[in-house]
């Protein structure tokens, strides 16, 4: 079976009418997991074969920060003492032929999760990151993610009072 964490959201597949359902896990049970269903706050019980169909977790878009209350600068998604950077590095290079053309690649690193006393430190350490490495330090030394329950549980974790599982629940809906 396929593990989850307590309050983790994810959308579950509904082969009935060929979308996908949000959910929350709520713990796991013996033979699969309790869940509330987000679109009506019903409770539900996951089996495997629910899973065998299909799910998809969430991940950090700019519409949940949003909805979350973080306001974008550019890559940088801030809430209080709390930063999101959203790690997109660049390398821009000439073509010689036509003279006016240039090609771009990038690579995405995640959204690094971060407060404000390591803001400082981070913007250094991220102008320093190797285009061609494929070993970023960076990844080792600051918090990492790319799934919105990292998110949810930074702010729990911060004790931002305003936040809350069941507020959570709506901005997911």
């Amino acid at each position: 079976m396929i593990e989850f964490k307590n309050n983790e959201y994810i959308e579950i597949y509904n082969p009935v009418k060929n979308n996908y359902v949000q959910i929350r896990i709520l713990n796991k049970n013996e033979n699969g997991y309790n869940a509330i269903l987000l679109p009506n706050s019903k409770e539900i019980k996951i089996y495997d074969y629910h899973l065998n169909y299909g799910y998809k977790k969430k991940w950090i878009s700019e519409n949940l920060l949003n909805k979350l209350g973080f306001k974008k600068e550019g890559f940088i998604y801030t809430l209080g003492n709390i930063t999101i950077w959203e790690c997109l590095i660049g390398e821009i290079k000439k073509i010689n032929e036509p003279y006016y053309l240039y090609e771009y690649e990038s690579k995405f690193l995640g959204f690094a999760v971060l407060n404000k006393n390591e803001l400082k430190e981070f913007k250094k350490d991220f102008h320093e990151i190797d285009f061609n490495s494929t070993i970023h330090n960076i990844k080792e030394k600051y918090f990492f993610t790319n799934s919105i329950n990292d998110v949810f549980n930074h702010l729990l974790k911060h004790n931002l009072k305003k936040y809350n599982y069941e507020e959570f629940d709506k901005i997911m809906f």
